[in-house]
């Protein structure tokens, strides 16, 4: 009879583990980082696009998120300086780690970024920037 309790009691605990860990795996979501403006002459635009992002990574994660974790979008503000996207996007990279980088603003910031040659040994993907090139 002790014996029995010691196997239930094992297999509660390997339940609890498994259950466990997949709480920790789920409370860790994918991130989706953004180096865009938030002040400055082109403000309004890069608070739009976080919005824009944020309303769809919230429905998204209201309808369960993407492998049953969540999306979580993480804005830095570079205020249009082409300086400030390279070095906040080294902070976002070592930081928070992003799965994928979105809403990048400018040319000259995109620009800058690639000229960095900072994404040059990761797969990680840059898309939905916006070129601020307004010619034909």
């Amino acid at each position: 009879m002790v014996q029995n309790k010691g196997k239930v009691w094992a297999r509660r605990l390997a339940a609890l583990a498994v259950a466990g860990s997949a709480c920790l795996a789920q409370a860790s979501g994918w991130v989706v980082g953004q180096v865009a403006p938030q002040s400055g002459a082109s403000a309004k635009q890069g608070r739009a696009y976080a919005q824009g992002m944020l309303l769809y990574f919230d429905q998204v994660n209201l309808d369960g998120g993407v492998q049953g974790r969540n999306i979580e979008l993480v804005t830095m503000d570079d205020a249009g300086q082409a300086t400030d996207t390279v070095e906040k996007t080294r902070a976002l990279l070592r930081d928070k780690k992003p799965l994928l980088l979105a809403g990048y603003m400018g040319n000259r910031n995109v620009q800058a970024l690639l000229d960095s040659k900072l994404l040059d040994n990761t797969a990680l993907p840059v898309v939905g920037y916006q070129s601020t090139d307004t010619r034909v």
